[in-house]
């Protein structure tokens, strides 16, 4: 079975055993409704059951079945939660949770390396890609050169230069700068002509 993070423990809420947490999807309507939570206690996966759950904020509140006291929820404090991955709500057609765009390659429709997807910032109207440019490697080369430069549109692409030195891109998750997103590739297309260097 897959864990999936779905929110960070932040802080015991009064002596009755509940927490505060930090939820990470923004559909707040689907945090009560999964069946089980999972934490890592000393590398054991434990399942949790919620037995209350209330938003304040921009925070939830939680108490969770057979947790009665501030001490019974000390193993908690500033723990990631994770739910299975099948317990996940679907998602619409071009719609992705983040854990399936981190380590995805981004490249530009000219063939261009750009980096790994590092992680997702939710900001404002857009969310917004972080891309880890590490510069040029090897494994780069290959993935241009591979399966992805296979997969891009214009068979006459040349192979464009590589962004050297270590960098983070920011590309928002708009229609005008990502093209389209193949997970079963490993890739997602980028907008040359949105990329502003």
């Amino acid at each position: 079975m897959k864990f999936i993070p779905v929110g960070r423990v932040i802080t015991a809420h009064g002596l009755g055993g509940e927490v505060k947490f930090k939820y990470y999807n923004e559909a707040a309507a689907a945090c009560p409704q999964y069946p089980s939570w999972y934490v890592d206690r000393d590398g054991v996966n434990v399942e949790l059951k919620l037995s209350l759950i209330r938003r304040q904020g921009n925070i939830f509140v939680a108490k969770f079945k057979g947790l009665e006291t501030v001490d019974d929820v000390g193993f908690l404090l500033k723990k990631e939660l994770f739910v299975a991955e099948g317990d996940l709500p679907d998602l619409d057609e071009d719609e992705y949770y983040d854990y399936q765009l981190i380590g995805l390659n981004a490249v530009t429709e000219k063939g261009r390396a750009l980096g790994k997807v590092k992680t997702v910032m939710h900001i404002g109207t857009s969310d917004m890609l972080v891309i880890d440019s590490p510069g040029t490697q090897a494994s780069d080369t290959q993935f241009i050169e591979g399966e992805a430069r296979r997969a891009l549109p214009g068979e006459g692409a040349t192979q464009a230069p590589l962004i050297a030195g270590n960098k983070e891109i920011l590309i928002p998750m708009t229609e005008e700068h990502i093209d389209s997103i193949s997970q079963d590739k490993g890739f997602i297309l980028v907008r040359e002509e949105a990329l502003v260097e």
